[in-house]
């Protein structure tokens, strides 16, 4: 159970599903959930991942890593506390970083 000043993993997945349609994959297992865009692609030259919840033990909220601002050596999450407003403006720099990503690629 998180702590009632935190926000809900509910609410965090509501948001992220409603208001940025991201999908995420009903097969994963873990300690936490992969949103995508679009397509759930894992393969790491494809992939549609944007962010990934993760989930921590005890009363403490869940901590939300910034899936194409990360790579193999360095993890970004998102900045502490947690609330709606924050989540949505990095959830909305990470998708934009997402399809910046993907027209560089694609050049």
């Amino acid at each position: 159970m998180i702590d009632s000043k935190y926000v809900s993993l509910e609410n965090i997945n509501s948001l992220l599903i409603s208001r940025f349609n991201l999908v995420t994959d009903p097969w994963e297992r873990g300690d936490g959930k992969t949103y995508f865009w679009g397509n759930i692609v894992w393969h790491p030259t494809k992939t549609t991942r944007v962010l990934r919840i993760i989930l921590r033990s005890g009363n403490l909220p869940p901590r939300i890593k910034r899936l194409i601002s990360s790579d193999a050596n360095n993890s970004v999450f998102m900045r502490e506390p947690l609330s709606l407003e924050s989540i949505s403006y990095e959830a909305a720099s990470e998708i934009e970083l997402f399809f910046l990503s993907r027209a560089t690629a694609a050049t």
